[in-house]
């Protein structure tokens, strides 16, 4: 007896488009998700750094010049901590000296140029804060890396749960 070749049936073809287009659908979601969590941690760490900012200056703005008077070193002692690698501040004078910092700040500017809003420097996102009319800015900073570790751990819990509730529901 000749065999004879049959195509795959209906219902065979209907279950492979519906998973296909399910999978499809599943990734696509999963993306848009991740994009929107991106976005909104983003936006949410640079809130942060502008409250950071806005309360630090209250402080510097009354209690700045006795700090400069009371400090021992040319900013701040050295001690990095673990902080001093996600977050740190530096206020800058007129003539762009360093007259503070926080500790494991680096000795040089955060960013070549100092400007009052959002900067975007090699290793740290900055906010600078003008402290008033005598030209001084505070810079307050949040490193790269703490930022993209944020947003890998809430855009991948996101994505996650967007899958499994994607999943349960199929």
């Amino acid at each position: 007896m000749l065999a004879v070749n049959r195509a795959p049936s209906i219902r065979r073809r209907l279950a492979r488009a519906l998973l296909t287009w399910a999978v499809l659908l599943g990734v696509a979601v999963s993306f848009a998700v991740g994009l929107a969590v991106h976005e909104e941690v983003d936006e949410l760490l640079d809130d942060t750094l502008r409250a950071s900012a806005d309360a630090m200056g209250q402080l510097l703005r009354t209690q700045a010049d006795a700090m400069i008077a009371a400090r021992s070193g040319p900013a701040a002692a050295e001690k990095p901590g673990d902080l001093g690698a996600r977050f740190a501040w530096q206020l800058v004078g007129q003539g762009r000296e360093l007259l503070l910092r926080s500790p494991g700040a680096p000795t040089s500017l955060l960013v070549s140029e100092p400007v009052a809003g959002f900067v975007d420097a090699p290793a740290w996102r900055v906010f600078g804060l003008a402290l008033g009319r005598d030209g001084r800015l505070l810079l307050v900073a949040q490193s790269r890396a703490e930022r993209a570790e944020a947003r890998i751990e809430a855009g991948t819990h996101a994505v996650l749960a967007t899958l499994a509730v994607s999943l349960l529901g199929r």
